[in-house]
């Protein structure tokens, strides 16, 4: 049927959120000092929690970055 066909627009509405929030992980695992790569942790289960326990609490670089 039709109704689980997803439009174009559909992708765009999905997707956006998606990449806005890995956008903001890698702003701030660029002020941690760490490598944007690791956003890519945020796909595996259990290692995307800790990953969310470590942006949250870790205290910023004291270096500008």
């Amino acid at each position: 049927t039709d109704e689980f066909v997803i439009e174009p627009a559909g992708y765009a509405v999905a997707v956006t959120p998606v990449w806005l929030q890995s956008m903001n992980v890698v702003g701030r695992l660029h002020d941690r000092s760490q490598s944007g790569y690791a956003v890519l942790l945020g796909v595996l289960p259990g290692l995307n929690v800790l990953l969310l326990l470590y942006l949250l609490f870790a205290p910023s670089a004291p270096t500008s970055n």
